[in-house]
């Protein structure tokens, strides 16, 4: 039940950042959009693992938002160790409005509800993360 409270908080917030924008619900991971998304997360992770810092820095809006980038190719490659690759969880959603867009993933774990939330920013036509967050209880 609280993973099911943070993630409705969740989308409230990106429809209040949104203002006057309507948001766009979609579903299905073989959308456009979600394709691009996905892409784009996927090349981070493979650059990160790499160490590759000023590589990484172009995946990432200008204004990161609870993540701070890693300073150096070691902390880097440890970083990537550590975010989830979308092979190994199940998307539920995009939401999206305008310049952002929040992606949602269910965890395939028996023993945990748990979600992994990742926002991207629109900025100088690129599809950038902003931000990480991965939510839930065990059961």
């Amino acid at each position: 039940m609280h993973s099911a409270f943070a993630i409705l908080l969740s989308f409230c917030a990106l429809a209040l950042s949104t203002s006057a924008q309507a948001v766009t619900t979609i579903t299905n991971r073989q959308d456009p959009l979600v394709q691009q998304l996905e892409a784009r997360y996927r090349a981070s992770l493979e650059v990160a693992a790499r160490g590759d810092v000023e590589a990484y820095r172009r995946y990432r809006t200008a204004a990161p938002g609870r993540l701070s980038l890693p300073s150096n190719g070691d902390v880097l490659r440890m970083f990537s160790g550590m975010l989830p690759p979308l092979d190994t969880m199940e998307f539920v959603r995009v939401d999206s409005s305008g310049q952002l867009a929040r992606a949602l993933y269910r965890w395939r774990r028996a023993d945990a509800s748990r979600f992994t939330t990742i926002v991207f920013r629109l900025e100088q036509g690129e599809w950038k993360i902003y931000d990480l967050a991965v939510k839930g209880t065990g059961r």
